[in-house]
């Protein structure tokens, strides 16, 4: 390799680094601030590198939807990268709108509860620990239960509307539980905590028992 190749591959390095310890203070930050389900599921992945786990789960998620994995090993590896959009949560409100606003409704109410919050969850994964340390398996996998790419955001993180979609769902599972509970409607209630919405308070309940 030229001194000049070497250079530019320090470069790339350090800038990977600075980005790096710079999503990590944001998630630092942000548990200082909030408390929310998200944030401890963010913060907990400051400490622990849980792509182990994530795998393991992404599997049964596979299975349990039954998945065509018939082009898993075809998946283009910088395509799922670009679409992770590693730097994507730090774009302003009016940005990530624009480009959600893009996809209809209806291509991503194909999309169930489960896959979304898995891909969240893969993501943050991926935004907080260094590239190296993630398998082309890993990233084939999360490209399969991703799912594929709508022509109108080729060009853009897809990543970014897929968290919108999920933010937009627990929003109003919220809304329906605090509704229930007003009422006293504990069939209702029962009903939305078997909703795969839940899962994003049962896995920060998880959490907060393992401390």
């Amino acid at each position: 390799m030229s001194t000049r190749n070497r250079n530019g591959v320090r470069r790339l390095i350090n800038l990977e680094s600075t980005l790096l310890s710079s999503r990590r203070s944001i998630v630092s930050r942000l548990a200082d601030q909030h408390k929310s389900p998200d944030v401890k599921r963010m913060y907990r992945k400051l400490d622990i590198f849980d792509l182990e786990e994530l795998y393991k789960e992404g599997v049964e998620i596979v299975e349990d939807l039954e998945l065509d994995t018939s082009e898993f090993h075809k998946a283009d590896l910088n395509e799922v990268s670009f679409h992770l959009g590693k730097d994507s949560f730090m774009l302003d409100y009016a940005s990530i709108k624009g480009v959600v606003d893009l996809v209809p409704q209806s291509f991503l109410d194909g999309i169930d509860f489960i896959r979304l919050d898995w891909c969240w969850d893969f993501t943050w994964t991926y935004h907080l620990w260094e590239t190296d340390k993630f398998s082309a398996d890993s990233l084939r996998l999360y490209a399969l239960i991703r799912g594929g790419v709508p022509s109108e955001v080729k060009n853009t993180p897809f990543q970014i509307v897929l968290n919108a979609e999920r933010k937009r769902r627990i929003k109003i599972w919220e809304k329906l539980v605090v509704k229930a509970m007003r009422k006293e409607n504990n069939e209702m209630l029962r009903e939305l905590l078997n909703e795969p919405e839940s899962r994003n308070r049962l896995k920060a309940k998880d959490i907060e028992l393992a401390y």
